[in-house]
């Protein structure tokens, strides 16, 4: 064969590719062909023809799949969410609630979300509870104003009737046989149950004389142990001393003040204030009627209860200026009193006498709400100065109460 017949037959093969016989054919039939093929397109289907007989149907396999699959939608770029709406017919056909896929800021919402949740039943279960507990309190009429954990008062509408009858009892000889009528403070500190504290500020119209510290036996049913009370005189020509009192004591249980509603309201003391305590104005008075009343008279009186349970109770009268501002001034300067050296005041040592009765005087017709774990009979009232009998186991309304109330 000659070179000029092989460069025939190459051409041949090249024009006849599709049917096509000559040039002109060859040029007309690219015509059927995309506009983008290009060189290495043609040579491709160059080769399919030697293979493949088109014209007889003898076709490659996935031969029409292949031509089409550019315009298949399983190959084209998929629409903004497309995998959301994948897997949702996916959980929707499987009957599954769960997503099983969550964007970083779901997932980070949700996350944060359960233990906020959880906070937040709890709380609210013990809103629940609280309300629960304290809505007889309120039915009953009263409330409670806390100064620590064991001290406050107990506010009421009126006064508790099982007490009508009750009288602070007569003063009671040798109330402490076991002490001397005097001692020393560290004598005094021994037979205590807490240390004694001092005020390191006191208004300056007011003194302290030597011997003015008290120690009583104190009742056993909301004391525990004795209570001191250290004394400090205005004294005025002609007239019976004005005194600031700070009685201090142990409490047995919870021991609040009854007092008259809107007669007492809480107070933040302390040098940073984080101490809380409740300030009262005014007493309950007998005024020869069956049943006392609440009196707003001179009379002002600060509740406060420190970190070591120690309870105070500070009596001042206000028409020497000792009002509130000034018992928080007394309060907040208290501090322990060194009972290893002999005390002096004034030049002065201190003494401790012993109270003649088992309680202080100046608390006489004051009301006592003591709640004792280990008191079987429950919560109790109670009259301070009165026998034991007076006293009345609160029933009412789940506390154990027995309050008279606006009902």
């Amino acid at each position: 064969m000659s070179t000029s017949e092989f460069d025939g037959q190459e051409q041949r093969s090249e024009f006849e590719l599709f049917g096509l016989t000559g040039a002109e054919d060859f040029l007309e039939g690219l015509e059927d062909f995309p506009a983008d093929f290009s060189e290495c397109d043609l040579e491709f289907a160059q080769e399919l023809e030697h293979f493949f007989a088109l014209e007889e149907e003898e076709v490659p396999p996935l031969f029409v799949q292949t031509l089409l699959e550019s315009a298949d939608p399983r190959f084209q770029a998929v629409e903004v969410g497309f995998e959301k709406k994948t897997y949702a017919r996916v959980f929707r056909r499987l009957k599954l609630k769960r997503r099983l896929f969550r964007s970083s800021h779901s997932a980070h919402r949700v996350g944060m979300s359960r233990p906020f949740m959880a906070i937040g039943l709890a709380c609210l279960l013990f809103m629940v509870l609280t309300a629960v507990y304290i809505s007889p309190s309120f039915a009953s009429g009263f409330q409670y104003l806390w100064a620590g954990a064991h001290s406050g008062v107990l506010q009421v509408k009126h006064y508790p009737t099982a007490l009508n009858n009750a009288r602070p009892a007569k003063t009671v000889i040798n109330a402490l046989p076991d002490i001397p009528e005097q001692m020393t403070v560290m004598q005094a500190q021994q037979r205590l149950h807490f240390p004694i504290f001092w005020p390191q500020y006191i208004p300056e119209k007011y003194s302290h004389a030597s011997g003015d510290i008290f120690i009583y036996k104190g009742d056993p049913a909301w004391s525990d142990g004795p209570i001191v009370v250290s004394t400090f005189y205005n004294a005025r020509p002609g007239l019976s001393p004005r005194q600031i009192l700070i009685c201090e004591f142990k409490p047995q249980g919870k021991v609040l003040q009854v007092v008259q509603d809107g007669a007492a309201q809480q107070l933040k003391i302390g040098r940073d204030g984080s101490a809380a305590a409740v300030y009262v104005q005014g007493q309950w008075n007998q005024n020869n009627a069956s049943t006392p009343t609440w009196v707003y008279s001179e009379r002002s009186q600060l509740i406060y209860e420190n970190d070591r349970g120690v309870v105070f109770w500070i009596v001042g009268d206000e028409r020497d200026g000792i009002d509130k501002e000034e018992l928080q001034s007394i309060a907040t300067s208290l501090s322990l009193l060194d009972t290893t050296r002999t005390t002096l005041i004034n030049g002065h040592p201190v003494r401790v006498v012993k109270g003649v009765d088992n309680e202080p005087s100046f608390l006489a017709n004051d009301v006592i709400y003591m709640d004792n774990p280990d008191n079987p009979n429950g919560p109790i009232f109670k009259l301070v100065g009165a026998p034991q009998a007076p006293s009345t186991t609160i029933h009412n309304h789940g506390l154990h109460g027995d309050l008279d109330s606006d009902s």
